[in-house]
């Protein structure tokens, strides 16, 4: 999946999953 980095866009993302999981609990 993360064969290359992206750069913040990326970083963004990844945050954003984390932070939707978190939330979700």
């Amino acid at each position: 999946m993360l064969s290359r980095p992206l750069g913040p866009s990326s970083v963004v993302s990844f945050a954003y999953l984390i932070a939707i999981k978190n939330r979700k609990r």
